[in-house]
């Protein structure tokens, strides 16, 4: 009972802590994040959903989506385990059958950039600088006013025991939330075998490890994204998890400047997972996806429901590569 508790309190915890992963691969954290150590040139992940089925709420037609997710970043030496730059990208694409819906085809984002370290600020600091540019639209990739610029300043500094701080500014034109205002933000690490805890405003996550072959992880960053998963090994390489994702994703329009397209949802599923050393991470399963909403308006603070899909059943694959 005690153990069991405890790691229902830690999973509470994780919950409710605060980055995305994605998020993380187009910000200077992309030179901050410890490389694995034997020689490789990027580290990607993908993540493909498929909702077969479902209406629209309200409307008498149905709506089938797919949506693949893909981020990493990539190092120019492999063999250099700690690299000065680092390239991070994100693609997410979507595509849907909706007719008599008027929903477009599909939504696309693209950011990409690079991160640098500039090395000692003062003493005991460190600079790193994040500078790249991005588009999210409704497939009118000539829509000018889909494209934006990313940018952050990152202050490092390494405590002791696997600890370390940062602070800095980010600047991001396609943020679902107060879109080209620099935000400043804050966070403490922690590092070790057992634990990775990371805790500040606006983005938190932690992974931790109870036990060898338990692994309790979550993530989020407000408003827009969180995340939380619990994975169980069996026998070697082979897993079953558990898992829970929120998204809030804003996409230009062509012909309205003034409002983007949102897209939210919840999803929890249940699957597989095969690790096969430090090369591939596969995970398949299958889940149900709820709270889906299409909003109109400027970002997250002020919404109109344009379409809403019902609750239904999806299934997912993700593939976590170093190559």
């Amino acid at each position: 009972m005690h153990n069991t508790l405890k790691l229902a309190s830690i999973v509470l915890l994780a919950s409710v802590l605060s980055s995305t992963h994605a998020r993380a691969q187009t910000s200077p954290r992309i030179v901050l994040e410890p490389w694995d150590s034997s020689p490789h040139w990027a580290a990607t992940t993908d993540r493909l959903w498929y909702i077969p089925g479902g209406h629209l709420q309200g409307a008498d037609t149905e709506i089938a989506q797919f949506w693949w997710d893909s981020f990493g970043r990539i190092k120019l030496d492999r063999r250099d385990p700690a690299p000065p730059l680092a390239i991070g990208y994100r693609i997410l694409t979507s595509s849907f059958y909706a007719p008599k819906s008027g929903l477009t085809t599909g939504l696309t984002t693209i950011d990409f950039g690079g991160a640098f370290n500039l090395g000692p600020a003062a003493s005991e600091w460190s600079t790193q600088v994040f500078a790249g540019a991005g588009t999210a639209n409704d497939n009118h990739f000539d829509n000018h006013h889909a494209y934006y610029g990313i940018g952050a300043v990152n202050l490092h500094r390494r405590l002791d025991a696997g600890q370390s701080l940062d602070f800095g500014v980010d600047y991001h034109g396609g943020r679902s939330l107060w879109p080209g205002i620099p935000i400043p933000y804050g966070s403490y690490t922690l590092a070790r075998s057992d634990l990775s805890l990371t805790v500040g405003l606006p983005a938190s996550a932690v992974r931790w490890n109870p036990w060898n072959r338990l692994t309790v992880e979550a993530s989020y960053a407000f408003p827009v994204s969180a995340s939380a998963q619990v994975s169980l090994e069996l026998f070697r390489g082979v897993f079953v998890f558990g898992d829970y994702f929120h998204a809030a994703d804003g996409f230009f329009r062509k012909g309205q400047e003034d409002t983007r397209l949102f897209y939210q949802s919840d999803r929890a599923g249940l699957g597989v997972r095969w690790v096969a050393g430090k090369l591939v991470d596969l995970r398949i399963g299958a889940g149900y996806a709820f709270n889906q909403s299409y909003d109109s308006g400027f970002d997250l603070r002020r919404l109109d429901r344009v379409l809403g899909p019902s609750d239904h059943f999806y299934y997912f694959l993700n593939l976590v590569g170093t190559f």
